[in-house]
């Protein structure tokens, strides 16, 4: 039976709505079904919402809601997240400098418009992009074309760009008149890993040190989950995941480490082994076993060297002498493609078959072959993040170029 500790309802409320956004008119909610879904919710959320006057704003979710026209994004906002980095390039005023800032928002009031430009009359947004961990990204500033101007395009990799608050009015990129700026590259996470640890008790993940510790966690790191009916998931490490009941064991996934599974084939009457990698790495379950009735997981293990024993049904007459067997699966069966039927155990009659060990392991993997991850600060891949464009076309008056200066 699981142990329920003193949760906040809108932490362990399940989200079993899609957010809608209607930017043309300027609603949103978990009625507007003929828009294209933006995230699950749940029907106490906070929506954060961002306009293309350079102003912001959070509010509760409902079925519809006005929040007014020019929104450039929507999304479910969760109080003191500051892994979601926010990154927006305004022009300061009628005909002023092109400025930029990262920040994200971690406390707010509700229902407050917020300026995240100067304030000046004629502010507007000329750029806006959000990343769920702080990802390096890099854009392309497009100036209109003058007589003077020798460049008309350069780069910025705002991965150098302080994250600041959102108060502050942000570093200037140009006194020139900027026609477009558009997305060039995203890149791996600019923030710390996030360390992670399960809570066996509750079922739920945290950063606080309670429970089993999972590992350092950014960018496209994933949480690896194993259940008895001989499926997995792959699933990110949102605070907010829940996992189900049949679980039977959870780590940080590497890549690298193949899953060792022994299983019974319904169909054929015959125990199977199979080591393989994952391939479908979607936030959804995958069965990797048998799907003919009768199937079912024996052992499954993420270890090392994984060892089972096979205990023979002492009942039956070929069986009844034969001792206890013990088999290394490394070097039973090589690692072969997840879809593989893999190979036969045994042809004799079997009671059970269990591991000699823990799922995990006793025995370390070793750092060269499945090197581990936890705690670096590399890149680790690749995720976009949400971008809007805009075309200029309104002449503005004639300034100095400038880069980088405050």
């Amino acid at each position: 039976m699981k142990v329920f500790d003193n949760i906040a309802a809108s932490k362990v409320i399940i989200a079993n709505r899609k957010l809608y956004v209607d930017i043309e008119e300027g609603f949103i909610g978990w009625g507007l079904k003929k828009t294209e879904a933006v995230s699950d919710c749940s029907e106490i959320d906070d929506i954060i919402v961002f306009f293309d006057t350079g102003k912001f704003m959070i509010t509760k979710v409902a079925e519809k809601k006005f929040v007014g026209k020019g929104i450039v994004h929507a999304d479910v906002w969760k109080k003191g997240d500051k892994r979601t980095i926010y990154l927006v390039m305004y022009q300061d005023g009628v005909g002023g400098s092109t400025m930029m800032k990262r920040f994200f928002v971690n406390s707010v009031t509700r229902d407050t418009e917020y300026d995240l430009t100067r304030g000046l009359k004629g502010s507007k947004l000329l750029y806006f992009s959000v990343h769920p961990n702080g990802e390096r990204e890099v854009v392309t500033v497009h100036l209109r074309p003058r007589p003077h101007l020798k460049r008309l395009r350069f780069d910025i990799d705002l991965g150098d760009l302080l994250i600041k608050g959102r108060q502050s009015a942000g570093n200037r990129v140009t006194k020139e008149i900027v026609q477009k700026i558009t997305q060039k590259e995203v890149g791996g996470s600019t923030l710390a890993a996030r360390k992670i640890w399960y809570d066996t008790v509750v079922g739920r993940l945290n950063d606080e040190g309670r429970g089993k510790f999972l590992g350092a966690f950014k960018g496209e790191d994933r949480i690896l989950t194993l259940y008895k009916n001989g499926e997995y998931r792959l699933s990110t490490f949102d605070l907010s995941n829940h996992f189900d009941e049949d679980m039977v064991h959870i780590e940080k996934w590497v890549p690298d480490r193949p899953i060792s599974a022994v299983y019974f084939d319904g169909e054929k009457e015959l125990h199977y082994v199979k080591r393989f990698l994952c391939e479908v790495t979607s936030d959804k379950r995958v069965s990797y076993i048998s799907e003919s009735a009768g199937s079912y997981l024996d052992v499954v293990s993420t270890a090392y060297r994984p060892k089972v024993r096979i205990i023979y049904n002492k009942l039956l007459k070929e069986t009844k002498n034969l001792p206890d067997n013990e088999v290394l699966l490394t070097d039973f069966i090589e690692v072969k493609g997840m879809k593989a039927q893999g190979n036969q155990l045994t042809k004799l009659k079997v009671k059970e078959i269990v591991l000699t060990h823990e799922i995990e392991g006793d025995e370390p993997w070793p750092q060269d072959e499945a090197p581990e991850l936890e705690g670096t600060e590399e890149n680790d891949g690749e995720e976009g993040g949400t971008t809007i464009e805009w075309d200029l076309t309104k002449d503005d008056e004639d300034n100095q170029p400038t880069l980088f200066d405050d």
